[in-house]
């Protein structure tokens, strides 16, 4: 091939991973060829994959433009240059601000990993991001609803199994310990279910360990040899009563309870639904 000057080359409309770039080698005052996959790093960080320009950069910062499919360089703070560059296939696009991962697959980039946040709590996520999912914990008439449509209202994977996993939580009592939410201070809110006899007018029942706070008690006892069932504290008289309260014991929550004399050997089977927070998290 006749000696050309470089810019009579013909442009290369489509860029691959292994094309070859001459580059001169300075030590070795030497022309060399170098491959893409070796002049270029594997990962290259964007600050946005988006249809428009982000209106804050600094110099040097990237983003890809999905309508021109083009990534632009910023040529000084909060301004970009005009003419974008093509994707080049085996580079890592990374997103940071997204944790998004995205890859080239000749015509765009496409997102290969990471994605929206999903949030539990009763309360909203600070500065939530585009797509980011929020699960209302104080919402408890939708949560069916969100169990029923989990498959339906989001792609991503990992937010529906993070729905899953807390939408069957929510809904299952266990005597094995669950969270089931977050408290008002952001700890997360345990649930137990204890069950078992009691065969004393008067008495304890250990709960759990470094309780911090009691979100939800719920007691159903029922006496021996009758129908009734009490599920809070009853009281008719000093002689006719079935009380409830805590006795912490060293880190020890405790729940007692007692009769009155009408009852001096109640005894009978209880079930106590019980959430808290730990003193621990």
């Amino acid at each position: 091939m006749a000696n050309i000057k470089i810019s009579e080359l013909n442009s290369l409309s489509k860029k691959d991973y292994e094309d070859l770039v001459p580059i001169v080698d300075i030590s070795a005052n030497e022309t060399k060829k170098i491959s893409i996959e070796e002049l270029v790093d594997n990962n290259v960080n964007l600050i946005a994959v988006s249809s428009t320009a982000p209106l804050e950069c600094s110099t040097g910062d990237k983003y890809y433009n999905t309508t021109t499919n083009l990534i632009y360089t910023a040529t000084a703070t909060d301004t970009w240059g005009g003419t974008g560059e093509e994707a080049v296939e085996g580079i890592m696009y990374i997103v940071f601000e997204d944790q998004v991962t995205y890859a080239y697959n000749g015509e765009t980039l496409v997102s290969v990993g990471g994605g929206a946040g999903t949030y539990v709590g009763d309360v909203p996520p600070e500065d939530p991001k585009e797509n980011d999912l929020w699960v209302d914990t104080s919402d408890e008439e939708h949560l069916a609803e969100v169990d029923d449509e989990v498959s339906t209202t989001s792609t991503n994977a990992v937010q529906n199994q993070a729905i899953t996993n807390y939408v069957n939580d929510f809904h299952t009592y266990s005597t094995t310990e669950r969270v089931v939410g977050t408290w008002i201070d952001n700890k997360p809110i345990y649930r137990k279910v204890f069950t078992g006899s009691w065969s004393s007018a008067q008495g304890t029942i250990n709960l759990v360990d470094n309780v911090a706070q009691i979100v939800r008690f719920e007691p159903i006892f029922k006496r021996a040899n009758s129908s009734y069932y009490y599920t809070d504290a009853y009281y008719v008289s000093s002689t006719d009563r079935l009380q409830f309260y805590f006795n912490p014991s060293g880190t020890m929550m405790r729940l007692g309870y007692s009769c009155g004399s009408d009852y001096p050997s109640a005894n009978g089977d209880y079930t106590i639904i019980f959430e808290y927070t730990k003193t621990t998290d």
